[in-house]
């Protein structure tokens, strides 16, 4: 801990993926967690003090994005009305001491209109009263996210701007002396490089030598000291290798280079220097120096500070050049020998009098494209146009410039000169007058000839018109909200800049991993589509993305052409654009753009990474806040789900199947996002093209909350089959399982129900089924009408509730059993006892039948997995070798097995086709006793409380039309508990594994059937089998006791 920091200060880390912010919150302990509470779900990183010492100990021991403060930190906030303390002004102002640009949110619930008024004076980014409402913490983060923004934003454009006031400081220097004082010393003192160097070459060419250097920091004195006596050969340091190489240099870190390599290292080391920058310094084409530039941290390429660099480099040999032209021009010029400057630089002699053209050299005429004929004898002003003022009257031409070029007349107005084209062109000019008596400088009674010898100022011009261009972009790239703006404000500016042969923008592919072409300029007559692409490898393009370092390719280099052979392009500048792709500038001249032109490109390029970075942080940060807003909502729903549970479980206790299907959705209705529910029955039978059909084909709607009937009815038409067009709640019910749509607006006419689905304006759907123990009872839908509001943990809670209600509903027809056996429900079980006679069947049973000429007693039948039946059948009058026989040529029947032999034998028979007992059964009736006599079948059923009468006799006469339904009056079985126990304690499959075992003689001593053969006949496994009957087991004993139940239970699966 800091030695002056709170002892409550503290540090969070959320861990948040993506951009990350580091956020100091500083406040009294009783409002840091409200503080915290509000921006720590979406911000990297909460670092937290609660008093001005701490926070700024904080701010010099870690990087803070931006400090987040309330008012007063000496009191508890919550008495109101007590004077107010204005430590977070005091605050404020000790970290504008600091930090100028640093963000500073005041968040407060003690402020008024002074305050703000105070803090908006002293530098605050941001004023945010707080109160106890929800929307708050979401503006606080709003704001504290703007504000970094707008401050990274502000920082690019102001480091702009003074490179744009360098630039221009240094073009304008009247001497090459205050040209370096720019390009070194001011250099160090308004950006972030911290010390910088010049070194030129000696007369010999032989060595480099320190011509001038600048440090922020005395105690880098002793790194300055040696530097001034050191000495470098070409190719010897930095310096050396940037001379010979004629390159620049980025290196990450001085210290770690060897010192074959960097010959100051030690003393570097010591010095703190850290990352270093070197870039030749090029004079009309000469290279005249080499400028160095170091800060204190390693650092990897940074385009803002290598634009200063190359931007410093080109403006001094552009400075040394027109500094070099202007003293070739005085000197000649002042030794008045016409004839030895004649074929040098352009000039002009004007008559001092009348201002008429005297002569021109070719020089001039080469320049301007004038015929020097056709100038002399005329006004000045056809040479100077500029000297025309606007009203009366003309500007005054400088008579005797000295050794100093000007570049305008005395009231600011730029010296233009007129071209045969009609352009006007800037120049710089050095004058002398000289007196028709021979003596320089005129005299006042005297005639004079003032002679101008100029110099093409273009250049200094268009770097003022390029970074007045690069403000206009990066102030476009700070309003651009897409990549595709950012784009074409790229294409446009660079076009206008370089006026190049053509422009292409290539991004990063992440999928593919290449370089892709995405735009190209206009004056290109291609697509962006009929370039190439550039995968990772040697090619100039992929290599100045990988180094990202600029790259210059030349009209041989044929293997890095990107632009097709018909085009003007004949050489390329390849300029990295951080992570997001390469800009390639084309020039028609062989020899390329000029060379001053890749720090301008370097610096649009830098400023067009960094706006899309805004864009992609911006996009994750808001991804993010989706992300977390989603979480904070899912858990909220899952709560409210649980609750939900606890009531219908409640209600299931007690309740009607009607007053659990009402609770149900009503309670899930107040579900955020839950914007619709229902409840459906399945329908037991489907309609097959032969007329044949049983089993679930489809879900009735049967309760339902928040859906309209209307809508009920449009879902209900669309449910059918399990299949390509079926809905969820079909799905759910034929599959066992959740079935969830996420949006169902990605494939709107992919099935009819979808359609109908958007059209009540619902976009997601999920559908569970209600079971228990295997059994089917219905679905439960939930409709949402936002697309993906049903995750994992949504979907599988809504599954267990689905488990919960097939629960109720089985606990429902345990007590209606009871009911039934009861002597006041008599009356009511008589009715829903039926009797079935149905003639004229053909299935396998009947074909038995008639085979045996005898009648088959069906004492039970068990549902196999997959499909068929399995029959236990007792057979009057019939050799069990017999029915064998006959048994083995039935077409649909799979298997057969004696159990029990005798007069009457007990078989075992395997179904695999439908036949009437499972017909019924799966029409939702309980099957009591069968007879198949011949071609008939007698049924005693009964039904059960969730079926009703007048359905189930309509579905079963549909299904068969001859057959004859009445009453069934005869003796009913008694009451039997232990019949009871079983339908209790065991699950519908458990009973039927154990029926199975018992029918089959597998507890008789000695046992007539292996577990093995009764596992064959149900379908499953022998350990399958075994485990049901150890579960059987503990499911049956456990009301009598937990040892009795876990007693040697392994002894059932022995044989």
């Amino acid at each position: 801990m800091p030695p002056d920091s709170s002892p409550g200060d503290e540090a969070l880390d959320t861990s948040v993926h993506g951009p990350e912010l580091s956020i100091l919150v500083v406040g009294p302990r009783n409002v840091l967690e409200s503080l915290t509470g509000a921006v720590e779900p979406e911000i990297g990183r909460v670092v937290t003090a609660t008093s001005i010492d701490g926070a700024m100990a904080k701010l010099r021991s870690a990087e803070i994005d931006c400090v987040v403060s309330e008012l007063s930190f000496g009191r508890d906030s919550s008495n109101v009305g007590d004077p107010v303390d204005r430590d977070g002004l005091q605050l404020l102002r000790a970290v504008r001491e600091r930090d100028e640009t640093l963000p500073f949110v005041l968040w407060t619930a003690d402020g008024d209109e002074a305050v703000a008024s105070e803090a908006i004076a002293a530098g605050v980014t941001e004023y945010v009263p707080r109160s106890d409402e929800s929307g708050t913490g979401k503006q606080l983060v709003d704001q504290v996210v703007n504000a970094v923004d707008d401050c990274r934003g502000s920082s690019s454009e102001g480091y702009l701007r003074s490179l744009r006031d360098l630039q221009q400081q240094l073009s304008g220097t009247e001497t090459i002396e205050d040209g370096l004082h720019t390009a070194v010393t001011d250099v160090c003192e308004v950006t972030e490089w911290e010390y910088g160097e010049l070194w030129v070459p000696t007369a010999e060419g032989d060595r480099l030598v320190h011509a001038k250097s600048y440090a922020l920091e005395e105690a880098w004195r002793d790194f300055v000291r040696i530097t001034k006596t050191t000495s470098f050969r070409p190719g010897e340091g930095l310096p050396g290798r940037v001379w010979v190489t004629e390159d620049s240099e980025w290196i990450h870190d001085v210290s770690e280079q060897p010192p074959e390599r960097y010959i100051r290292t030690e003393i570097a080391e010591r010095s703190d220097f850290k990352a270093a920058y070197g870039v030749p310094v090029v004079a009309d084409g000469r290279k005249v120096g080499v400028l160095a530039y170091y800060v204190t941290e390693p650092r990897f390429p940074d385009e803002k500070l290598r634009a200063v660099a190359d931007s410093m480099a080109a403006a001094l040999g552009q400075r040394i050049a027109l500094e070099r032209r202007g003293e070739a021009a005085t000197g000649e010029v002042a030794d008045r020998s016409w004839g030895s400057i004649v074929d040098s630089l352009p000039l002009v002699a004007i008559d001092g009098d009348d201002g008429d053209v005297l002569e021109v050299n070719d020089a001039f005429e080469q320049f301007s494209g004038h015929d020097a004929e056709a100038l002399v004898g005329r006004d000045r002003r056809v040479v100077f146009p500029t000297l025309e003022r606007d009203r009366d009257g003309t500007r005054a031409l400088p008579t005797d410039t000295g050794a100093n070029a000007v570049t305008e007349f005395a009231d600011g107005v730029p010296i233009r000169v007129s071209t045969a084209e009609g352009d006007r062109l800037p120049v710089s000019i050095v004058t002398t007058s000289v007196s028709h008596d021979g003596t320089s400088g005129g005299t006042s009674d005297g005639a004079t000839t003032i002679y101008c010898a100029i110099a093409d100022a273009s250049d200094r011009y268009r770097y003022r018109r390029a970074f007045d261009r690069l403000a206009d972009a990066a102030a476009d790239f700070r309003r651009a909200e897409t990549k595709s703006r950012i784009d074409r404000t790229v294409l446009e500016t660079a076009t206008d800049l370089l006026e190049p042969a053509g422009v292409a923008l290539y991004v990063h592919d992440e999928d593919d991993g290449e370089l892709t072409p995405r735009a190209v300029s206009d004056g290109l007559a291609i697509r962006a589509d009929q370039l190439p692409s550039v995968s990772p490898g040697s090619h100039g393009l992929w290599r100045c993305f990988a180094e990202q370092r600029a790259i210059q390719t030349a009209d041989s280099d044929r293997m890095t052409r990107l632009f097709p052979d018909e085009s003007s392009v004949r050489a390329q500048l390849l300029v990295p654009i951080g992570e997001y792709g390469v800009l390639v500038a084309g020039a028609a001249d062989p020899g390329g753009l000029r060379a001053d032109d890749e720090p301008v490109l370097t610096v649009l390029c830098g400023l067009a990474a960094a706006a899309v970075k805004r864009l992609d942080d911006r996009e994750t940060i808001s991804q993010l806040r989706a992300n977390l807003r989603g979480q904070r909502r899912a858990r909220t729903r899952a709560d409210q789900l649980v609750d939900a549970l606890r009531s219908v479980a409640t209600v299931s206790a007690a309740g009607s199947r009607e007053e659990i299907q009402r609770v149900t959705c009503d309670t899930l209705l107040e579900i955020d996002g839950f914007d619709g529910v229902w409840i459906g029955d399945p329908i037991r039978e489907t309609e097959t093209a032969t007329g044949v059909g049983v089993g679930s084909s489809g879900v009735e709607p049967v309760a339902h909350a928040g859906v309209t009937e209307s809508t009920l009815e449009s879902f209900a038409t669309q449910l059918g089959p399990s299949g390509e067009d079926t809905d969820p709640a079909t799905d759910a019910l034929a599959d066992g399982t959740a079935v969830v749509e996420s949006s169902l607006a990605t494939a709107p006419r992919e099935a009819e129900w979808r359609r109908r689905s958007l059209l009540q304006g619902y976009q997601a759907v999920c559908s569970v089924p209600i079971r228990h123990e295997q059994v089917s009872y219905g679905t439960l839908t939930v409709l949402s009408t936002g697309p993906d509001r049903f995750d994992e943990r949504t979907a599988a809670i809504l599954e267990e509730l689905g488990s919960v209600l097939g629960y109720a509903y089985a606990s429902l027809d345990v007590r209606e059993a009871l009911r039934e056996s009861s002597s006041e429900g008599q009356e009511w079980h008589q009715n829903r006892r039926l009797r079935l006679e149905i003639d004229g069947v053909t299935d396998a049973m009947t074909d038995l039948s008639s085979r045996l000429e005898a009648d088959l007693h069906l004492v039970r039948s068990v549902p196999r997995d997959g499909n068929g039946q399995l029959h236990y059948v007792v057979i009057d009058g019939c050799e069990a070798d017999v029915a064998m026989s006959e048994a083995a040529v039935v077409t649909a029947i799979d298997d057969v097995r004696i159990v029990a032999d005798g007069k009457s034998p007990l078989l075992e028979v395997t179904v695999v086709d439908e036949d009437v007992p499972g017909t019924v059964a799966a029409l939702g009736a309980v099957v009591q006793s069968t007879v198949v006599s011949r071609s008939a079948y007698r049924l005693d059923v009964s039904l059960p409380h969730r079926l009703d009468r007048e359905p189930f006799v309509a579905r079963l006469e549909k299904r068969y039309p001859e057959a004859e339904i009445g009453a069934y009056d005869g003796d009913w079985p008694a009451f039997d508990l232990g019949k009871l126990l079983l339908e209790d304690r065991l699950s519908a499959r458990q009973r039927d594994v154990l029926e199975a075992a018992y029918h089959a003689g597998f507890f008789e001593q000695p046992r007539k059937s292996t577990g093995k053969e009764i596992a064959e006949a149900l379908g499953i496994s022998q350990p399958a089998f075994s485990k049901q009957l150890r579960a059987i087991q503990r499911r049956l004993l456990e009301p009598v006791g937990p040892d009795i139940a876990e007693f040697d239970g392994e002894r059932v699966a022995e044989n």
